[in-house]
Parts: structure tokens; sequence; C-alpha cells
């Protein structure tokens, strides 16, 4: 009688990619990103001890993010940075990026333990990239006006959030994204479903 299975998950990870080799423009600023799925022992992604991705779950897609161990890599994740992303508009740090400097690999997985889809993780990225002067602006008018009334910071972070920090601003992005991605030929798309 042969050994019961391992349990296995479907992970996704995100790596930062040197640019050695690569012949670009001085003032091209462009990131070089793996983002791959892997199938991982369930036991193996629990002893990471994974933390919540907060801003995963304002968007209605709760995910955990753990370090990625089996990489020496000691290259900056900016990529990665967005998902600490402060998505409660009652925090004080509300659209601040919570790690600064990740660096190697992080590993993304599913709060339920399902499979989760690179597709998923990638249009995540996108979405919070776009973001990303939005928030930028709305911290630094905070920091400025700092004899701001808390009431009205607190009020304006929920305005932002409210429009963009929800699972319906994601999910329509998500189909633009996905349809821009099926038209460039991009494989996997086509099978994604927008919400799970």
């Amino acid at each position: 009688m042969s050994a019961p299975a391992e349990q296995t998950v479907h992970v996704v990870v995100i790596i930062p990619k040197g640019e050695e080799g690569v012949v670009k423009p001085a003032n091209d600023r462009t990131l070089y990103t793996i983002i791959d799925t892997l199938n991982m022992p369930v036991a193996m992604l629990d002893s990471l001890k994974p933390i919540p991705c907060a801003v995963s779950a304002a968007l209605g897609h709760p995910l955990k993010m753990a370090r990625w161990p089996c990489n020496e890599n000691k290259r900056r994740n900016t990529w990665a940075n967005g998902l600490s992303l402060e998505a409660d508009p009652e925090h004080a740090d509300f659209g601040r990026v919570t790690y600064r400097k990740i660096t190697g690999g992080v590993l993304m997985a599913r709060e339920d333990g399902a499979d989760l889809e690179q597709q998923y993780v990638r249009a995540m990225l996108a979405y919070l990239a776009t973001l990303r002067l939005e928030l930028r602006e709305h911290v630094r008018r905070a920091v400025e006006e700092a004899e701001e009334k808390v009431e009205e910071k607190v009020e304006k972070a929920r305005e932002i959030a409210g429009r963009t920090l929800t699972k319906d601003a994601f999910r329509e992005f998500f189909k633009m994204y996905m349809k821009e991605r099926v038209a460039e030929g991009g494989s996997g798309w086509e099978r994604v479903k927008v919400d799970w």
C-alpha cells in the first residue's frame, strides 16, 4: 500500500530579475520581474508563516504572502511593494506602503487554500501600480497639511478607498486588463474567471 499523496496547492512567486545583458535607453526604468506559478506542498506553505495581504482582501481576493525562501536574490522587489499597501482608510498610514524595501522573492497564496493563478497576481500588481500616483498624492497632502483635522483626512481616505479599493473597482479593471492580454495573445487569460 502506497503512502497518501501529499496535499499541494498552486501558489505564485514574484522574483525580481536582473537587467544583465539587456540593452535599453538610460532613462528607461523598466523593472524586470518573473511571476510564475508553483505547485507547493501545503505543509511547506504553512511553515513559511504567510501573513495576510490586506489590500488584496479589500479588492475582494484575500491573499497571503511570505518571503520566497529558495532564492538567494537580494534585488529590491519593487513590484511586491504594492502588496503591503495600507488599505484601511481609518488607519493613519492609509495609502502608504508598509514594507518599503522588500528584497528577493515573494510568495503569494489564496487565504482560502484554493489554487492561485498568476493572472490574478499580475492583474492585481498592475491595478495597484495604476493607483500609486493618486495614493502618493493623498499621502503627500496629508503630511503637508498636518494641522488638518483628522476627520477630514479620514473622510478623504474613505472616499479614495470607496472608489478604488473595492471588489467592483478591481473587477472592472481585471476585465479590461484580461481583454487586453487576450488581444495581445497572452496565454491562459481566456480561461481565467473574474471572480472567486
